[in-house]
């Protein structure tokens, strides 16, 4: 995995020079980015999926601050159109016996559009081949107002997986299963670009330790990458995991490792 400072880049939209990041997630000399919805602030990196059919994992640490308030809060994923790349939400909901005050579920989507090539104005190169297959859903209850989450969604083939981490004063909790789901085919949405802190609307709170691998991890790895960071992880399984390994930092306008 590539985590060094200064490689893996990203663009900030609507962010100041100050003010920007906090104590991170690990309760390490890291830092974690702040994003405001209302300033429509996020991150564009470009995108860590190598193929409509490739499996992924897709790792984000985040303590929302606006949960349950009517509106979704995209925190990672990317929509052009009508279409939308594997992309997770802060769901709409609060005050339900699903969604009781101060919590929200996990929205998340992926729509297939263009099983092709994308042209590079991001249009389907061969419209012809467009299928609208759609799969969707919410784990209720996942977030909570002003609380670290740590969120991993993993593909293998047509199946798709969620594992929810928490974090105590003392300790990480272990990882947990948080839902799955089956895909009508192996096929995701693909854009050029990918977006940290919006998808079609905008998040509010802390993100941290955004990562990409290019397979699923099995529960054991999701384990090892709540507890140990994603350095361990990569030292481990060096040539199982993508260079396209992305994590915040606090220089300005890129995405590499923390604290460095």
């Amino acid at each position: 995995a590539d985590d060094t400072a200064g490689v893996n880049h990203g663009r900030l939209t609507n962010f100041a020079d100050t003010g920007m990041y906090v104590a991170g997630a690990a309760g390490q000399p890291n830092e974690a980015l702040v994003f405001d919805h209302t300033l429509q602030q996020y991150v564009t990196v470009t995108t860590p999926f190598s193929a409509s059919n490739a499996d992924f994992t897709i790792a984000v640490w985040l303590r929302p601050t606006t949960v349950g308030d009517g509106s979704w809060h995209g925190f990672v994923g990317h929509q052009e159109g009508g279409t939308r790349s594997p992309s997770m939400w802060v769901n709409h909901e609060g005050g339900t016996a699903d969604a009781p005050l101060g919590t929200a579920g996990l929205h998340w989507d992926t729509r297939i559009t263009c099983i092709g090539t994308f042209s590079s104005d991001g249009t389907c190169g061969n419209p012809a081949a467009v299928d609208t297959t759609r799969t969707t859903g919410v784990i209720e209850q996942f977030f909570v107002a002003d609380e670290w989450r740590h969120v991993v969604w993993t593909k293998s083939g047509t199946a798709l997986s969620w594992w929810k981490g928490t974090r105590t004063v003392q300790d990480i909790t272990p990882m947990e299963s948080a839902g799955s789901s089956e895909l009508p085919s192996e096929h995701v949405d693909l854009w050029n670009l990918y977006d940290i802190g919006r998808v079609d609307n905008y998040y509010s709170g802390e993100i941290d330790q955004v990562t990409f691998f290019n397979y699923a991890l099995d529960a054991n790895d999701v384990n090892a990458l709540h507890t140990s960071g994603v350095g361990a992880l990569a030292d481990s399984q060096p040539e199982a995991i993508s260079d396209t390994c992305k994590l915040f930092t606090s220089s300005a306008n890129q995405c590499g490792r923390t604290g460095e």
